[in-house]
């Protein structure tokens, strides 16, 4: 049987989820019956595991293009400069690789903005267009424009599909949500040493967050919240991992000098961008997802707590809430509210039977619903229907 080729378009950085998530599905996509190429701009961690798969990438040069101005003649011109530097640059490249290639089908691994040059290389080609939208966000003009190119969407969430259903009236939208390899969480991993490692005391609780330090993600909340912990209970570290961008390192220092300010350094390990987050989340009695103003997509990291059967407390925002089950594998608490956040935290660090029985009910959860070899299954399923229909 002919394999069929498919051109993945991966035009994020390689350190966040979308990528990540990328990574995990080329890891368990059936490749007797697919062979996947992907495109990408970035070299990011994700990226670079992609390679050691044996998978076909692609480097793509991208003319970044970060101009702003309010001024409506300027802001068109902007925006046909972009056009014509960026997007159609881009799409003749992913035009070339499909016929090159011989490509059935393009999966484009981001928002409809960033994937503006699949679109249009699917539409110079003839060949259909996956479309998979990593956040909850209200589409600008452009997006809705081109988003008639598009053959079908994958959204992550329920909240994510009634508002694409809404802004892309008629369009396919299947609901497919991010998954985990269970299998990978079952191995006994060597928690001492980890502690070690960060000189954290055996008798010390451990909350952990996880993510790029960015704005919006919550990083100041959690530092907040810990303070407030620490002043009702003191055996407990708190731990950030993640990195700023070297475009974000002021607003890392920021986040070291608030914890300075409340006299926090000695309770807070700012562990820096880690590989081996297996290990590290094995650590946690808790992980926290804080985001406040971010919009979060399925966040990946609160998938993986759940396989290792850690309760997880996250802000009431979409993705997240609609992962976590409150009171009963995690708790859901309002964004940008600190109190409340320390409040979910202490209930879980101060009572074991609760902080074990909500992990395994945790477990249980990621078994039904977020099972990668099940999500798989599921886009495998899609890629057959839009072929189908060719």
């Amino acid at each position: 049987m002919k394999k069929i080729n498919i051109l993945y378009y991966e035009p994020t950085s390689g350190f966040g989820g979308s990528s990540r998530c990328l990574m995990s599905w080329l890891k368990k996509i059936d490749r007797e019956k697919y062979n996947p190429v992907v495109a990408a701009h970035f070299n990011g961690p994700a990226i670079q595991k992609i390679k050691s798969l044996g998978i076909k990438v692609i480097d793509i040069p991208l003319t970044q293009m970060n101009w702003k101005n309010n001024f409506f003649i300027v802001s068109h011109l902007i925006l046909f400069s972009n056009f014509l530097m960026v997007y159609l640059p881009t799409a003749i490249i992913l035009y070339i690789l499909a016929k090159k290639y011989g490509i059935r089908l393009f999966h484009l691994n981001a928002k409809v903005i960033s994937s503006i040059p699949g679109i249009i290389a699917s539409k110079l080609t003839g060949i259909p267009c996956i479309c998979h939208l990593h956040d909850v966000k209200e589409p600008v003009k452009r997006e809705r424009f081109f988003a008639k190119g598009v053959d079908c969407f994958i959204a992550l969430t329920e909240k994510a599909k009634q508002l694409y259903e809404r802004v892309y009236p008629g369009k396919q939208i299947e609901l497919i949500p991010n998954g985990v390899d269970l299998k990978e969480y079952e191995s006994e991993v060597d928690v001492k040493k980890a502690r070690k490692e960060f000189n954290i005391e055996e008798n010390e609780k451990i909350v952990g967050i996880v993510g790029r330090l960015v704005e919006g993600k919550g990083f100041d909340d959690f530092i907040k919240a810990a303070a407030i912990i620490i002043s009702k209970t003191k055996k407990v570290k708190f731990m950030i991992v993640g990195s700023a961008s070297d475009q974000n390192k002021e607003y890392e220092n920021e986040l070291k000098n608030l914890a300075e300010s409340l006299d926090m350094m000695q309770k807070i390990i700012f562990a820096g961008w880690r590989e081996d987050m297996k290990q590290i989340m094995s650590m946690f009695d808790v992980l926290v997802q804080a985001s406040s103003t971010f919009r979060e997509g399925f966040p990946l990291v609160c998938l993986e707590a759940m396989a290792l059967t850690k309760p997880v407390v996250v802000t009431d925002i979409p993705g997240p809430s609609e992962i976590v089950i409150d009171g009963d594998t995690g708790y859901i608490v309002p964004p940008a509210n600190p109190e409340k956040l320390a409040e979910a935290i202490i209930k879980i660090i101060l009572n074991e039977n609760l902080a074990r029985t909500m992990g395994e009910n945790g477990r249980e959860r990621a078994e039904e619903y977020f099972n990668l070899d099940i999500i798989i299954k599921k886009i495998e399923s899609v890629y057959q229907s839009l072929l189908l229909q060719g």
